[in-house]
């Protein structure tokens, strides 16, 4: 759920790039390991041609594809999980969950997305908030099922490949819903604040992201989760030390595997590579 709704802060694009994209790669070997890093975008538009060079390369040579999550082949799936954390009673209307000045962008936020206003105020704050803003990508063209994820999937299930999820649904919705509320608010208002650009920010990412340009994708990853420290650091920082931890804990077993996780995880100071690093694994780029 977090890869198909952090789309914005995570990597996603408007339009697809006319020169073929180089995303970047990242490897961790020994004498009889490698692991390879690679930073995915989890909702794309038809077309763009990434799968190929380097990155082909290494994920042909891979027996295991490890994901953040499995994702589940029926979306409906995710219905009992998100009814179970996201629905609860004595929430006021969610217009009174921002202050009087981002109520306006609410309410467009709301029109655009074609969402009822009597559904969003069932929410908890943290799913009326990425409802919102999935519904946008959508509307944009932005698709799961052209992400990178499910491209890498449904090669791996094709080559027999070992698959293997980081976390589950239920732990990753669950990153919000334990979320405070006056943090889930604050992830509402950041959203809304965002609203009316967040088309050309999409751009500017997926370029970044297509150039192979980890900086320029870090800068944009602080920016835009400065507003909601709390939430960066249980989405971003958290988990990059635990994944970096399996990953060093998988290097004890021999093997070759691709790693594709949300390419902000893999860019800025608190990168995976980055707390790799900190415990004395360095991750060297491919080129």
């Amino acid at each position: 759920m977090i890869r198909r709704t952090l789309v914005a802060l995570l990597l996603s694009a408007v339009v697809v790039p006319t020169a073929h994209a180089a995303p970047a790669l990242w490897k961790v070997s020994d004498a009889d390991t490698t692991i390879y890093l690679f930073g995915s975008v989890h909702a794309l538009p038809p077309g763009i041609p990434w799968y190929d060079g380097e990155i082909r390369t290494a994920f042909e040579k891979s027996d295991t594809l490890v994901l953040e999550m499995i994702a589940p082949k029926n979306e409906a799936d995710l219905a009992p999980v998100m009814m179970a954390l996201g629905f609860s009673d004595g929430h006021p209307p969610l217009a009174q969950r921002v202050a009087p000045p981002e109520r306006p962008r609410l309410t467009t936020a709301a029109r655009e997305a074609g969402i009822a206003t009597q559904t969003l105020n069932a929410m908890e704050t943290w799913l009326a908030t990425l409802m919102l803003s999935m519904q946008q990508f959508r509307s944009l063209g932005l698709d799961g099922r052209h992400g990178v994820e499910k491209q890498l999937t449904t090669r791996a299930e094709s080559a027999r490949k070992r698959i293997v999820g980081l976390e589950t649904v239920a732990e990753q919705m669950g990153y919000f819903d334990k979320l405070p509320e006056p943090d889930q608010r604050a992830f509402l208002t950041a959203t809304l604040k965002q609203w009316p650009d967040m088309k050309a920010r999409m751009r500017g990412m997926i370029d970044s992201w297509a150039k192979g340009d980890d900086a320029a994708i870090g800068t944009e990853m602080t920016a835009a989760m400065k507003e909601t420290p709390r939430l960066a650091k249980v989405l971003m920082t958290d988990r990059n030390t635990r994944w970096a931890s399996w990953i060093k804990g998988r290097m004890a077993q021999p093997g070759t595997v691709f790693v594709a996780v949300g390419a902000g995880h893999l860019a800025g100071p608190d990168s995976v590579q980055a707390v790799l690093a900190r415990g004395g694994l360095k991750a060297e780029r491919v080129e």
